[in-house]
């Protein structure tokens, strides 16, 4: 017997996808979104599994009852506002690999007029130092028309990078199934909002602190205290204070790889 295939309306589209009805519009003139299906009333809708394989990048038929890599968003900061303008250190945060841009893309798209971003498909990584694979939801850090890299923007930056950044974050935590926040000082005030916005929408959250935050590692001696107990799972790291920023990251990798094999435990 077949099994019916769902259909979801274009509220739900604009909710796991984070695109804006525009940009969806502007990508079926472009033949780069799934076709809608007519629903009466000049309504329309999408097969819900043509649209979970846009989001993978996915344009093969693979099945998608098959166990699959968890996708995850890594919340936190994304280096200094220099770093963001210099391409020899995309590298300089905590996430220790590449997230200049997307392997399979290149750089992210970005529509000034609109003001849209249309980020990258989930990319394969490893925690570094671990056995454990997952799906990297983002963010990832574009080239803007007036400014570096978009995400990693401060409040001197273009509207248009701001903007950007914003879409980028909200589309990558909207496709995540887990998001990985990592808090190192007192005014990742841009983390904090991903932790509430992942917590709000149903997705499960880890928040790792940083030794840096000694002291506070409960959250309690600070307004932190908040945001740790949206997570469902909280991890105090622990390093001695001449410890490296390049240590202290592998640590936070190694602690959310255990995490996330603890809940996605690799089929046999």
């Amino acid at each position: 017997m077949m099994r019916s295939r769902q259909v979801i309306r274009i509220e739900e589209v604009l909710n796991i996808t984070g695109l804006s009805r525009s940009m969806i519009y502007k990508l079926m003139a472009q033949e780069r979104f799934p076709r809608p299906i007519a629903l009466g009333d000049r309504a329309v809708g999408w097969y819900e599994e043509d649209v979970i394989r846009w989001i993978n990048g996915r344009r093969d038929g693979v099945d998608l009852q098959v166990v699959k890599l968890p996708s995850i968003y890594l919340a936190g900061r994304m280096g200094s506002p220099e770093d963001n303008k210099q391409p020899g250190a995309e590298n300089s945060c905590w996430r220790l690999f590449d997230v200049s841009e997307s392997a399979k893309l290149g750089t992210l798209e970005v529509d000034n007029e609109e003001h849209e971003v249309l980020i990258a498909p989930l990319e394969q990584m490893k925690f570094v130092g671990t056995n454990t694979s997952f799906m990297y939801s983002g963010p990832w850090k574009a080239r803007g028309s007036y400014h570096g890299y978009i995400h990693g923007t401060t409040s001197c930056s273009p509207s248009t990078s701001q903007e950007a950044a914003y879409l980028g974050a909200i589309q990558g935590i909207s496709r995540a199934d887990v998001v990985v926040a990592f808090l190192e000082d007192h005014e990742a005030f841009g983390t904090l909002a991903e932790i509430g916005y992942a917590k709000g929408i149903g997705k499960r959250v880890v928040v790792i602190t940083s030794p840096k935050l000694a002291g506070y590692s409960d959250g309690f001696g600070t307004e932190l205290w908040f945001s740790i107990r949206m997570a469902d799972r909280h991890v105090a790291l622990s390093a001695p204070p001449s410890a490296k920023n390049q240590d202290i990251w592998r640590k936070a990798h190694k602690a959310a790889g255990a995490v996330i094999s603890e809940w996605y435990p690799p089929s046999s």
